[in-house]
């Protein structure tokens, strides 16, 4: 707990959310689907979806698994309290402070999981937590196959995500590399945008790069208050000019979306568009430091 504490210039998720937001509700609550039921959506670019798109009907199915499993462990007080208080704890820290992705509402579903191992063990007892005798035996009867069913569901989604990664790649950034080493182009001033996707560059070429988002050399990211991703493509523009020409050198802009075609007087080298995740894909442009570049 006191690791995650952050530091006090901390610029990530640094907000909290107390007010009552409906959409915002629905999207937390459809954590419970999208870790339970994580089959992706038809599409190359299948990461961080689902195949039920609409956060409503996610946050709709959700409260149904909820309540399967709180009636799962009515009568197994422990059990009970780890999976009720656990995924309600979850849910609150999604709702005020990170929504996160998959790979964080996973802890939902690994909830389920340990309880499910603890009421194996534990003896059921005549309390009267949730007492709606009906569903609950509904809930027992059926527990084996909803249980297998969501087994073979994460199987067939570990399946689909490992071959699409045996065929394509997850990130463009190491053809770039090669592309960049290929031709030379490490020797002039890079520079990249948006950060957390041209951080891979600066590790595969074992370099550091300038990063305008936060104004600074480097290989890593500093997730401090002073870093801006939100910046327009001409500032970004101006930016990397106003660098090469201190330096006296051409520089090389690295990005992870394509500038508006034909209006900046750029050279597109070349674009990397076949990696799995879209933020991975990359633009590179070359820079003039000695004056505006006719666009090839």
């Amino acid at each position: 707990m006191l690791q995650l504490v952050p530091p006090p210039d901390s610029g990530f998720a640094a907000g909290w959310k107390f007010d009552l937001d409906a959409p915002h509700l629905a999207r937390t609550l459809a954590a419970i689907w999208k870790s339970y039921v994580p089959l992706p959506a038809l599409d190359y670019h299948f990461w961080n979806t689902n195949l039920i798109p609409d956060p409503r009907w996610q946050a709709l199915l959700s409260v149904i698994l909820l309540c399967f499993g709180l009636l799962l462990f009515r009568r197994q007080t422990l059990p009970l309290f780890l999976y009720g208080v656990g995924t309600l704890g979850i849910l609150a820290f999604t709702y005020i402070k990170y929504p996160g992705s998959i790979r964080h509402h996973g802890h939902l579903y690994l909830l389920l999981i340990g309880g499910l191992w603890l009421a194996s063990v534990f003896p059921e007892e005549k309390n009267r937590f949730l007492s709606i005798p009906s569903l609950a035996n509904f809930c027992r009867a059926h527990r084996n196959r909803v249980v297998t069913i969501l087994l073979i569901v994460h199987l067939a989604a570990g399946i689909t995500a490992a071959s699409l990664d045996l065929f394509y790649p997850f990130s463009a950034s190491l053809d770039a590399t090669r592309f960049i080493k290929q031709n030379r182009l490490d020797r002039l001033l890079m520079v990249g945008h948006t950060d957390d996707a041209a951080l891979s560059l600066a590790g595969c070429l074992d370099c550091p790069i300038y990063y305008p988002a936060s104004g600074r050399m480097g290989s890593f990211l500093v997730f401090n208050r002073e870093r801006n991703t939100e910046l327009e493509a001409g500032e970004l523009v101006a930016r990397t000019k106003e660098l090469a020409r201190e330096q006296q050198r051409d520089a090389l802009l690295l990005l992870n979306r394509e500038l508006p075609p034909g209006e900046f007087p750029l050279i597109l080298l070349a674009q990397f568009t076949h990696s799995l995740v879209a933020d991975e894909n990359f633009y590179l442009y070359l820079v003039s430091a000695f004056g505006p570049m006719a666009r090839e």
